[in-house]
């Protein structure tokens, strides 16, 4: 970049900074804003790319206006949008929801029964529901479509989705356990339970790619920025519960019993000053439980993969490729598990006596996870389920599908969020569900785009 460019964007910049002072201010009833006033205000972020607000009655919150803050973006990098945008402008629009209500997760949080067929979608636009767990203010960030595709692009082009190393780790083929560890069969793919735990009890993680995993109040997630993690939506949000949104529970990176690199309390008393804490989670998943929106990411207070040597990145495949490549699953199983109504859960790894089974151990199938049977596409084309075949039970939601990319570095393509049978005796898997009785969300170009906006806005 030269020098006139810099200083063309640190222009861009203050510009926006101004812009957004003024809609502060607007918002605040104290003066006019930089495009509109009162409780609805607008911002340029980019070139062509701008922030619209809708406030509505919270307009005079101040903490719904300070967390405006951290809803805008720095997307000067972007290359403008083509004639495709209304306007050659594309509009992210934020309304404010109202204030949510989190509380303490208990046992090991399952996917739920889909409430009918899943919500109509705006063909131009995608909406995630942002929860500030300071503030416990929720708003509806809606994307354009076309604005997540530039994105993604913008992410390949950038490598912003691979890997980064910040320790000499080396890297050790996946699949291959620690121990030589033996199981007893369970009702898992094929109906034989192929998990190993890794490592020994309480031992150190020791794979590069296994230690961006961690667990997450009854779950499991990953690394996928410096601050950001992946999961599935139901591990974050219960719609049954009277408090949804999963406050006073742990991230730990590269747990193993009581070894792991790093951790984070989630808990939305105990923020430390100038940080926050987000929950992105699609909005079809708040309205609809549908599985083609469970998934979401956490940003944490604090970068935490700079002192756990670092995080995977993320790949957006098509499924003939997939089919080529070794994909791989590890996470957090539970050992004794009920399913919500009191059902005991048979599918819980089952080691043969004396090595039962360990909680907050990492287990994985020896086996690749074989990805097919893809569902529920989105306006793309692109299916946004797939099934697979590694083994896992109650704790394993949102622990990743994952895969060394012909070699390019280990990044999430999805990450598991339910058993579709075999779980208690009384349903069992029939000869061809055997085969892939286990359920994914898949990592989308627009989800892709999503991963992408908050790794800008959260550097």
């Amino acid at each position: 970049m030269s020098i006139g460019e810099s200083l063309l964007k640190q222009g861009a910049r203050s510009r926006t900074a101004l812009a957004l002072a003024a809609v502060l201010a607007a918002t605040s009833g104290t003066a006019a804003g930089a495009a509109g006033t009162g409780a609805t205000a607008s911002v340029a972020v980019g070139r062509g790319v701008a922030v619209v607000f809708d406030l509505g009655d919270a307009a005079a919150d101040a903490s719904v206006r300070a967390d405006l803050r951290h809803l805008v973006p720095d997307l000067w990098d972007l290359v403008p949008p083509g004639i495709d945008g209304a306007d050659g402008v594309e509009e992210i629009t934020v309304r404010y929801r109202g204030k949510g209500r989190l509380g303490p997760r208990r046992g090991y949080p399952q996917a739920k029964a889909e409430t009918g067929p899943a919500p109509f979608e705006d063909p131009d636009t995608l909406p995630f529901v942002a929860f500030n767990l300071a503030t416990r203010n929720e708003f509806e960030v809606r994307f354009p479509r076309t604005l997540l595709h530039r994105l993604h692009a913008h992410a390949l082009a950038r490598g912003i989705n691979r890997e980064v190393r910040l320790s000499g780790a080396p890297s050790s083929p996946a699949g291959a356990p620690a121990g030589g560890e033996t199981f007893t069969p369970s009702a898992w793919s094929g109906n034989v339970d192929n998990r190993v735990r890794f490592y020994g009890v309480n031992a150190p993680v020791t794979h590069w790619e296994r230690q961006r995993v961690s667990d997450f109040g009854g779950c499991s997630a990953t690394l996928v920025g410096p601050r950001h993690v992946i999961t599935a939506a139901h591990c974050m949000y219960d719609p049954d519960d009277a408090d949804p949104w999963a406050d006073d529970v742990w991230i730990r990176v590269g747990r193993n019993g009581t070894s792991w690199l790093d951790e984070v309390y989630i808990d939305n008393d105990n923020i430390p000053g100038g940080q926050v804490l987000w929950y992105w989670v699609p909005g079809g998943y708040i309205s609809s439980q549908h599985h083609q929106y469970d998934i979401g990411l956490i940003v944490t207070p604090r970068r935490i993969g700079q002192t756990t040597g670092g995080w995977m990145g993320w790949w957006v495949l098509n499924a003939n490729t997939l089919a080529t490549q070794s994909l791989w699953n590890v996470g957090y199983p539970a050992c004794t598990s009920f399913t919500p109504d009191g059902t005991p859960r048979i599918d819980e790894p089952n080691p043969a006596p004396p090595d039962f089974c360990r909680t907050n151990h990492l287990y994985g199938d020896v086996n690749t996870c074989a990805p097919a049977q893809y569902t529920n596409q989105d306006g793309d084309g692109w299916s946004r389920n797939f099934r697979h075949r590694c083994d896992a039970s109650a704790g394993n939601s949102g622990s990743p599908v994952y895969l060394n990319f012909n070699g390019r570095g280990w990044g999430v393509t999805g990450v598991h969020i339910q058993s579709l049978c075999g779980t208690t005796a009384g349903n069992p898997c029939n000869a061809a569900d055997s085969v892939r009785p286990l359920r994914a969300s898949r990592v989308t170009p627009e989800y892709s785009g999503v991963i992408s906006f908050f790794r800008n806005l959260y550097p």
